[in-house]
């Protein structure tokens, strides 16, 4: 049995299960809950608990919600990306093997994070489609594209939970509807929708 502490705001714990770790997003203020903020990806050892490494990362992590998307793992467990919010819209990405932050995408009108594929990810916009983003070897955004709308942003929009299942995320709308959405590297496609 063990516990870990991770500073203000929590959102979600990433499983690190090739790399033996536990990773979380965390905030800090030096004079306790007001000052100087500070967001760090932090290491555990999966074992003892025991912090292993920190990563400073821009001072805007999004902590509103709770979410499994907001701060998710290449599938090769080298990156971590972790959702920003301002209210502008970003990503940070932060190497986990080198132990540095790499760079910030924007990722204006879209949020949170759904893996498809090694490198690739989708981004749920606003306007009912998503924005693909795919990572080079070093960490830096290789493609970044928007894709055409998928779902009724206004009429039955879909919230930002999702359950993966292979290749498909499943989606549940507004209005109580399944949207099973297929996600690979090189296309996105809604694959069925029921009540």
């Amino acid at each position: 049995l063990g516990q870990l502490s991770t500073g203000l705001w929590f959102n979600s714990i990433v499983p690190a299960n090739k790399r033996g770790e536990i990773i979380t997003v965390e905030t800090y203020f030096d004079r306790g809950t007001r000052g100087n903020r500070e967001d760090l990806v932090v290491t555990y050892d999966a074992q003892t608990l025991s912090p292993v490494s920190e990563v400073a990362i821009p001072t805007k992590r999004m902590h509103s919600v709770r979410s499994s998307g907001l701060a998710t793992l290449t599938e090769d467990e080298k990156f971590l990306l972790v959702v920003n919010y301002t209210p502008a819209q970003s990503i940070s990405v932060v190497d986990l093997d080198k132990q540095e932050f790499v760079a910030e995408i924007d990722t204006s009108g879209c949020s949170v994070i759904y893996a498809a594929g090694n490198r690739d990810f989708y981004s749920i916009c606003g306007n009912g489609g998503f924005l693909h983003i795919r990572l080079d070897d070093t960490g830096n955004v290789s493609l970044l594209e928007r894709t055409p709308p998928i779902f009724d942003p206004v009429d039955d929009f879909l919230t930002i939970s999702a359950s993966r299942i292979g290749d498909t995320w499943f989606f549940v709308s507004r209005e109580n509807n399944v949207y099973a959405i297929n996600m690979q590297p090189d296309s996105i496609s809604l694959q069925a929708k029921w009540p």
